[in-house]
């Protein structure tokens, strides 16, 4: 029915076109792809630096550790602080890393720097 002259000239059109028809699905899906892999990367980092994930924990660079432990004492979300053996130095660990205490830390007068203690290594 079918001669072999055929069917290889057949079989390679219908792979370039389901191979075009891909590629343009893809095209039009560019953008709908880009947040997809935005996405993954963003869950792949917050994994890696526990941001969301629990307390977390942050170095704070401040003037007068009193103000600090009255602050620490009034914020809900700040469930310890701890003095460190330098003297400007403290750490602080709050619920979730997304908390609303961290923004009136670093609106108090008292605080300097707050840094988190927790550096990404991100691996490919």
């Amino acid at each position: 029915m079918f001669s072999a002259g055929f069917i290889k000239p057949f079989a390679f059109g219908v792979l370039a076109f389901l191979a075009s028809w891909g590629f343009t699905r893809a095209y039009d899906n560019l953008d709908e792809l880009k947040k997809m892999y935005m996405d993954a990367n963003l869950a792949k980092y917050e994994s890696m630096t526990y941001e969301g994930n629990g307390p977390a924990e942050y170095y704070v660079l401040h003037s007068d550790y009193t103000a600090l432990e009255k602050l620490a004492v009034i914020e809900a979300d700040i469930v310890g602080l701890k003095k460190s053996t330098f003297d400007r130095l403290a750490k602080l660990s709050v619920t979730s890393a997304y908390s609303g205490a961290l923004d009136r830390l670093r609106a108090n007068d008292a605080v300097n720097v707050v840094m988190s203690t927790s550096i990404p290594l991100i691996c490919h």
